[in-house]
């Protein structure tokens, strides 16, 4: 994907020694008569001297530096003003009688994962190993019944610090940056400033089901889920866009206006990471917010209108697999790829074909099963999402959403105070031989796929006297299973 800013140099000398290396544009220096200097400096930097003394010997031996691949800048590095390096991929040093190989650090990838709870960053090798990693917890916001929101500067700011965390320890060059977030999670911040116009609204919030319910009795849910492979519900991030709109004083002219943007968490993390250069989104995300024809692949003019959304709100899409931009504030590293969390986890467990599913168990428990190239409608409360999209090809899925799952587990642990750390309710659930008779409903964001019931509540029936909290525990956790079933 980056090959046009890749080049490779050869140093020759005249004692038939050599040193090859690639390099890429994230560090530009001015090369000229000191070129050769600053070049071994880059060497050292990387390889220890002590080490690999044969550096020295390579030193003194070499005179000449050219080009071998014509994209370079030029034919010639010594007439090339700016040169590009980056850290050192692969170094060999021969003479008649031996060779040596030099290998330098590997090359990773930085993952961000920006989440419902918390927002992580892992650093993989090129082999796929964790190297490092971080994360931290973001605080959930209730600020009325059935409302969830996050701060959207907290989103960033932890989501920065894992990063930082996350690279301090990496020897060896970080190649890019890949995102995925929590999907249809709503903000909306001022182009201007930088700064959010209100909180994120969480994708559990439900405050705009009485709009959703509008929006059907109008007959609007069969035509736009032929658009957009979804229902009209409060999960997605239509309604909660044009909420923002008609209650946050003055956010409505200044939309119209053009002075503020919209994006999922993809978005807002992209902005910000490029310093506001870049206002973009990828297939799968802009596929979560109920604006978006799957077919088209264009933003829906009919829905923007009817949901009084102005077009200059809205990121640019792109494919899951393309650049866009760097992240002036991670080092000038590329941002090579994004997808929402459950479309990552389908590609990332290798569900490539056509038949293959995953169901991955997180805030919520998502099952996706991989259609191939053929968006496939479902009779059975199932959404048709794209999966992914790489160059011009989108592959398609169907999702079964369960909106609760690791949540049911934080809020025994934050709102009812049973446990300490959330690993503590496996030995709690253990503890007892069965659930006694106590079953639990954790419709706390009413309840997804298939019953698609906005109003739904959390329900805990079959209580006793002899019910404790490893009951109503092991409840929790079997809540989750029942679901999936």
């Amino acid at each position: 994907m980056y090959s046009k800013y890749l080049t490779s140099v050869r140093v020759k000398s005249n004692c038939r020694k050599r040193v090859r290396y690639s390099a890429r544009d994230l560090d530009f220096f001015t090369f000229a008569e000191q070129g050769l200097t600053q070049i071994f400096s880059k060497l050292t930097t990387y390889l220890s001297p002590s080490a690999y003394p044969e550096l020295t010997l390579i030193r003194a031996c070499c005179t000449e530096v050219v080009h071998l691949y014509p994209e370079a800048q030029a034919t010639n590095m010594c007439n090339t003003p700016l040169f590009p390096l980056a850290l050192l991929e692969t170094h060999y040093v021969s003479s008649y009688s031996s060779c040596l190989r030099i290998k330098a650090p590997m090359k990773h990838i930085l993952a961000l994962d920006q989440g419902t709870t918390s927002s992580r960053a892992i650093v993989f090798s090129a082999d796929g190993r964790v190297v490092s990693r971080a994360q931290r917890e973001i605080t959930q916001l209730y600020p009325q019944p059935g409302w969830v929101e996050h701060d959207a500067d907290e989103i960033l700011s932890t989501q920065l610090q894992t990063a930082r965390e996350a690279l301090s320890g990496v020897i060896g060059e970080v190649s890019a940056i890949g995102i995925t977030n929590q999907r249809e999670t709503t903000l909306l911040w001022d182009r201007t400033t930088g700064k959010p116009v209100y909180n994120a609204i969480v994708w559990q919030d439900r405050r705009t089901a009485s709009h959703c319910d509008d929006l059907k009795a109008q007959g609007l849910e069969a035509s736009w889920r032929l658009k957009t492979g979804l229902l009209i519900d409060p999960y997605f991030s239509g309604t909660k866009l044009a909420w923002l709109l008609e209650h946050i004083p003055d956010v409505r002219a200044k939309a119209e206006a053009g002075e503020l943007a919209f994006g999922t968490v993809d978005s807002w993390l992209i902005w910000n990471l490029t310093g506001g250069a870049v206002h973009a989104t990828d297939i799968t995300n802009a596929s979560r917010t109920l604006l978006f024809n799957i077919h088209s692949r264009q933003w829906d003019a009919e829905i923007l209108e009817t949901l009084g959304i102005p077009h200059a709100l809205l990121p640019e899409v792109k494919a899951s697999s393309a650049e866009y931009g760097f992240a002036a504030s991670l080092g000038g590293l590329p941002i090579a790829g994004v997808a929402g969390d459950q479309h990552a986890a389908l590609f990332g467990q290798a569900c490539l074909q056509p038949g293959m599913a995953k169901n991955t168990y997180g805030t919520g428990c998502f099952m996706l099963l991989n259609t191939g190239t053929e968006a496939v409608s479902s009779a059975a409360g199932l959404l048709t999402t794209p999966a992914w999209q790489l160059e011009e090809t989108v592959t398609y899925a169907l999702e079964g959403s369960v909106f609760m799952a690791g949540a049911v587990v934080q809020w025994l642990r934050d709102e009812m105070k049973f446990f300490v750390d959330a690993k503590e309710v496996e030995a709690m659930a253990a503890s007892v031989l069965d659930n006694a008779g106590v079953y639990l409903v954790p419709a706390f964001a009413g309840l997804g796929a298939p019953h698609w019931d906005a109003y739904a509540r959390g329900t805990i029936v079959g209580l006793t006297r002899g019910t404790g909290r490893a009951h109503i525990a092991r409840a929790a956790l079997e809540a989750i299973a029942y679901q999936v079933r």
